[in-house]
C-alpha cells in the first residue's frame, strides 16, 4: 500500500548526511525549504516560519517613478548621446532635444510630474502653452516678447516628447504613451514662392538699389537702428541674395568664409547661429560643394578674407539680422513678403525644371533625394504641359488618330 501523501503545510522530513533534519514542500508551484537543524522539532519550527512567509509575502515597496524632466535628461545624456557618438543622430538634433528639455520641460508643470501619472490632457496643455523665448538686450530690455510657437515647431516638440515616453514604456515605467492619444498640431506645408529668371533679375536690381540708398543716407546709423538692422549688411545684401539663389540657407551663408571658395565653388563646412560658429548640420551628409556662377564668384573674390557675411567686429552675422535686412529691402516692392528661404526653394525648383537628376540636386542642397522630392519639388500646371508636349515630340504621333486614319487601320 503506497504511503499517504502528507499535506503541504506539514512538509516532508529529510535527514541529511550530516545527521541534521530539514523539512521541504511544494507550495503553489514553488519549493519551500527549511534550514537544516539538529532536531526535528527545530527543523519543523523553521519550516513553518518559511511556509508562513511564502504564503503571506510582504508587498515590495513601489519605487517612486522619476519626473518627466529627470527621465528626459537621463535619455538625452545617455542613449541619445551614444547615438551621436555612433553617427545615428546628428549634433544639431541632439542640441535641439537638449534645448527643449532645458527650456520647455525643466520648471514646467509637466516636467515636474511623475512620468507614470502623465495623461494625454497634460500633454495637450503643454503643447498649447509652448512659446518662443523672449529676447533681451544688454540693458535688460525685452526686445522681442515671447509668442506662441509655430504649429510645425510644436509638432516637432511633441515628437521629441513622444520619443521620451516611448523609451519609458520600453523600460516598463509606464503602460501607454500619452503623447499618442494627445491632440497634436498637424504639420503645415509652407507655400514658398518660386521666382522666374526675369523675377530674379528684377529682385537683384531692387536689392542693389536698397543697398545704394541706405549707404548714401546721411543718417544711416539712425536708419539701420530704427529698422532694427545691422549696418554691416549695407554692402552685403546682394551677396546674401546671390548665396540664397545658390541654395544656401540663412544660417549656412552666415558661416561661409572666403577660404571656402575654390575651383569655382563653395564648400560648406559649418553653420553659424546667433554669432557663434557651430556645426549645426541636420545630417552628416549635408556638407558638400556647390558650384557658383560668375556674378557670385566675382563678389567672393572681391570680398576681404574671413567670413563673407561678417559684422563690424569680424564675427558671424546673426541670421535674424540677415532675414530682417532682406525683408526691409523688398518691402513695398513686387517682392514684398519674400524671404531668403524662397530663394533656396527657387534654386532647387529651377534645377529640377532644367532636368537635373534628383541625386545631383540633393547633393547641391546638402540633403537626401527623399527630402528634395518631399520638401522642394513642386508640380505645376505649366510643367505638366511641357512634360506632355515633350513626350508628344518624341513619339511623333498624334495623341488621337483621325477618323480616316482609324478606318484605314
Amino acid at each position: 500500500m503506497p504511503a499517504k501523501r502528507r499535506a503541504d503545510y506539514e512538509g516532508t522530513l529529510e535527514q541529511l548526511k550530516s545527521g541534521k533534519f530539514r523539512y521541504r514542500a511544494w507550495v503553489d508551484g514553488s519549493r519551500v525549504s527549511g534550514s537544516a537543524k539538529d532536531t526535528q522539532r527545530e527543523a519543523l519550527a523553521d519550516f513553518r516560519r518559511k511556509l508562513s512567509a511564502a504564503r503571506n509575502p510582504k508587498p515590495k515597496p513601489k519605487k517612486a517613478a522619476p519626473t518627466v524632466a529627470d527621465y528626459a535628461y537621463s535619455v538625452i545624456d545617455g542613449p541619445y548621446r551614444e547615438r551621436v557618438a555612433t553617427g545615428d543622430m546628428s549634433d544639431g538634433t541632439w542640441s535641439l532635444y537638449e534645448q527643449i528639455q532645458r527650456l520647455n520641460l525643466e520648471g514646467d508643470p509637466l516636467g515636474a510630474m511623475p512620468i507614470d501619472e502623465v495623461t494625454h490632457e497634460h500633454v495637450e496643455e503643454w503643447i498649447r502653452n509652448l512659446k518662443t523665448q523672449p529676447r533681451i538686450d544688454k540693458a535688460g530690455k525685452i526686445t522681442h516678447p515671447a509668442r506662441p510657437l509655430h504649429p510645425n515647431s510644436k509638432a516637432r516638440y511633441a515628437g521629441f516628447l513622444s520619443g521620451i515616453f516611448t523609451r519609458a514604456r520600453m523600460a516598463k515605467l509606464i503602460e501607454n504613451n500619452p503623447v499618442r492619444d494627445a491632440e497634436k498640431p498637424s504639420f503645415e506645408e509652407t507655400d514658398f514662392r518660386i521666382l522666374t529668371q526675369d523675377e530674379i533679375e528684377e529682385l537683384l536690381k531692387v536689392v542693389r538699389a536698397w543697398e545704394l540708398a541706405s549707404y548714401e543716407t546721411e543718417e544711416r546709423e539712425t536708419f539701420f537702428a530704427n529698422a532694427g538692422l545691422h549696418e554691416a549688411i549695407k554692402t552685403r545684401l546682394t551677396l546674401a541674395t546671390l548665396l540664397g539663389l545658390h541654395g544656401f540657407g540663412p544660417a549656412e551663408m552666415c558661416g561661409l568664409r572666403k577660404e571656402d571658395f575654390e575651383d569655382g565653388g563653395l564648400e560648406l563646412r559649418f553653420q553659424a547661429k546667433r554669432g557663434k560658429i557651430t556645426s549645426r548640420l541636420k545630417t552628416r551628409q549635408r556638407k558638400g560643394w556647390v558650384a557658383v556662377d560668375d556674378d557670385l564668384a566675382a563678389m567672393i573674390e572681391d570680398a576681404p578674407p574671413g567670413l563673407l557675411l561678417a559684422n563690424k567686429s569680424g564675427g558671424a552675422m546673426r541670421t535674424e539680422n540677415l532675414r530682417r535686412s532682406f525683408q526691409a529691402a523688398v518691402k513695398g516692392t513686387a517682392f514684398d513678403g519674400l524671404n531668403l528661404y524662397d530663394l533656396r526653394h527657387t534654386f532647387a525648383m529651377r534645377l529640377l525644371e532644367e532636368g537635373t537628376d534628383v541625386r545631383t540636386v540633393a547633393e547641391l542642397m546638402r540633403n537626401s533625394p527623399e527630402v528634395v522630392l518631399k520638401r522642394y519639388a513642386r508640380s505645376r500646371d505649366e510643367l505638366k504641359r511641357k512634360a506632355v508636349a515633350k513626350l508628344r515630340r518624341r513619339t511623333g504621333a498624334p495623341t488621337h488618330p483621325t477618323t480616316h486614319e482609324a478606318k484605314s487601320a
